[in-house]
């Protein structure tokens, strides 16, 4: 509906982006976001898996849904809608991690993707060394996951301790038969090693895509 000024000209509300359908809107939110991955086409095995500190992410950014997402909650609920933008999962521990409410949310819009999951721990301006409570997060996260591991492709996680890594057979179970990468990596290697009389019962970890030799062994 115009708006009328002080000189008495009527003047229609200024448009924005969220004035478009969400049909449009996807549409340019999708070519946004594979602009993005396009030119971040390093990724984080090179930029943050292979090389540098697991706790620093001051390198540059591999791109995730979540930084469309933020910006407000119209595109959020857009992109909800489409499953495409979930398939790749960027779960932050330490500083301001990521809500295991959204890390839910993310799993249910990926609807039936095959995942892309990277769990990586967030740059500490202190430079602190130690995290008591990252084992339990990363145990809640798995927790999430593992109904979902028929659709993993990737799972990279570079952590603080190496005493909060998921074990194969042990934490991370079940038929994963999509899955090409595995990756376990740690900062500080503190792992307490299992005595003879309790070490836990190996159940199944079914990889046939992943070479043994990339799998973190048992401490």
């Amino acid at each position: 509906m115009p708006m009328a000024t002080e000189s008495g000209i009527s003047q229609r509300p200024r448009a924005t982006i969220n004035n478009l359908s969400q049909d449009v809107l996807l549409l340019i939110l999708r070519d946004v976001f594979n602009g993005a991955q396009r030119q971040r086409a390093v990724g984080w095995d090179s930029v943050q898996i292979a090389s540098g500190a697991p706790h620093d992410d001051r390198n540059p950014e591999h791109p995730s849904a979540e930084y469309l997402a933020c910006v407000c909650p119209a595109w959020r609920q857009a992109m909800s809608c489409a499953s495409v933008f979930w398939a790749q999962l960027v779960i932050w521990t330490g500083m301001d991690p990521t809500p295991l409410s959204r890390i839910r949310q993310y799993l249910c819009w990926s609807r039936n993707q095959p995942l892309e999951v990277y769990v990586m721990r967030r740059y500490d301006p202190s430079g602190s060394m130690e995290d008591q409570t990252e084992r339990a997060r990363v145990k809640a996260v798995v927790e999430l996951l593992l109904p979902h591991v028929r659709r993993w492709r990737v799972l990279c996680m570079k952590l603080l301790h190496s005493r909060s890594l998921p074990l194969p057979r042990i934490d991370l179970v079940g038929h994963a038969e999509k899955l090409v990468r595995l990756r376990l990596d740690h900062t500080v290697d503190d792992a307490v090693a299992f005595s003879a009389t309790d070490v836990p019962q190996p159940e199944v970890f079914d990889t046939p895509r992943v070479p043994l030799h990339v799998w973190h062994p048992l401490p």
